[in-house]
């Protein structure tokens, strides 16, 4: 269909505010119904807090550790980025035909489904990197500063 412009407009069946409410419903009950991957997220950041406190250990309040706590706080960075990305990377693609198939039927926009799937993976975002840095922070002897905390 086109605007008054002479522009080509798509149309969908809902308004953008529905199409992304239905979406973030159907993507909390896929996150729902497939524990595993939230378990071993779960387990993968524990895990890897474990390996990098021990690691690290005790190294917070050592000046002469300036470049192991640039190291670790370069780590810590690396780590929570790549965490974030995987699961995307990993279920996209079993999403991908589904997607191009609603998409292409109009059924909703892509702008709608990348909302959908970013809000509901926000709380995993806040959630799973505190478990993660929680450890690291106190095994590496860091000072306990709640500003600190935070800037890690």
């Amino acid at each position: 269909r086109t605007n008054k412009r002479g522009k080509n407009e798509l149309s969908y069946g809902a308004p953008f505010h529905t199409q992304v409410a239905v979406l973030l419903r159907r993507t909390w009950r896929t996150i729902w119904r497939e524990q595993i991957l939230t378990t071993m997220r779960l387990t993968l950041h524990v895990c890897i807090a474990i390996l990098i406190g021990l690691l690290y250990w005790q190294i917070g309040d050592d000046a002469h550790a300036i470049y192991n706590n640039a190291s670790m706080l370069f780590f810590n960075h690396i780590f929570i980025l790549y965490a974030a990305m995987m699961p995307t990377f990993l279920t996209f693609n079993l999403e991908r035909k589904v997607l191009v198939r609603e998409h292409l039927n109009r059924w909703y926009s892509l702008k709608a489904y990348y909302l959908a799937k970013t809000l509901a993976d926000i709380p995993f975002q806040i959630f799973f990197p505190t478990v993660y840095l929680i450890p690291v922070y106190l095994m590496t002897n860091q000072p306990l500063c709640i500003e600190r905390f935070f800037m890690l």
